[in-house]
């Protein structure tokens, strides 16, 4: 459900990296636009290398744009913030699915303990209030029989609804994700989709996803398409015609 309140706000985003090794640079990002209303479930596709996680890394805070107009997530300024707000930032307000989970993970917890650990680092939760909550959560997905075991002995579908899990414990505002069914097969992709379905309706939470999967981007609200660093065009359609954002890329 959108609120027509806007959660993301950027105007003219700049991203260069250089590479000093080389004396090259490269724009991935060139003037981008973008807004995202609370409540809205928002698809971003383009071909490789067109800027997709870059922009999705600035929102999240992970990386500082190189220059922009505007860049405001969350009510958060990110243009000029300190170190110690971007991180703030990011605890408070982001929940991220990285398309290769193990990133998020952990290694030397088990699974219940990594779900537990961003209400934790948060320091709003004791021990057993977080372990209360991280029980709860696996069992409502079905995910008890994971709890004690180690992340490095799970499947690759089982550590992504993992990752979910500890993306959205703290309830944060908006939801972020790249690519989280690249590196399944279809039946846990099926699977992941039903479930990010079932947690943003439930939890109303704005969502921001970046896929070359169709079965996703059709659930999605919006679908926004990025070519060369800018997004050059935005699809309302509550079903994605997909010979149209094909057209597109």
């Amino acid at each position: 459900m959108s609120h027509n309140k806007e959660i993301i706000r950027i105007k003219n985003l700049y991203q260069l990296y250089y590479y000093k090794k080389y004396s090259t640079a490269t724009l991935a990002l060139r003037g981008l636009d973008l807004t995202i209303n609370v409540g809205d479930l928002s698809a971003i596709i383009g071909p490789n290398g067109s800027g997709k996680t870059t922009l999705l890394r600035i929102i999240a805070g992970f990386e500082r744009a190189t220059a922009a107009d505007k860049l405001v997530v969350c009510n958060e300024n990110l243009i000029r913030t300190s170190n110690d707000d971007m991180l703030r930032h990011r605890r408070k307000n982001i929940g991220f699915v990285d398309q290769f989970p193990y990133n998020n993970l952990h290694p030397t917890l088990t699974v219940e303990k990594n779900v537990m650990l961003p209400l934790l680092i948060k320091n709003n939760f004791s021990w057993l209030q977080a372990r209360t909550m991280a029980r709860k959560l696996l069992k409502d997905w079905n995910l008890t029989y994971l709890k004690n075991q180690s992340t490095r002995t799970i499947s690759n579908g089982e550590a992504l609804r993992v990752s979910l899990l500890m993306a959205i414990i703290t309830n944060p505002p908006l939801l972020l994700a790249d690519e989280p069914t690249g590196q399944l097969d279809d039946k846990n992709t099926n699977f992941l989709i039903n479930m990010m379905m079932e947690i943003m309706k439930e939890r109303d939470m704005t969502t921001v996803i970046v896929t070359h999967d169709f079965r996703l981007m059709e659930k999605m609200k919006k679908c926004f398409i990025i070519k060369n660093g800018k997004i050059v065009s935005l699809s309302e359609e509550t079903s994605i015609k997909f010979n149209q954002l094909k057209k597109g890329l």
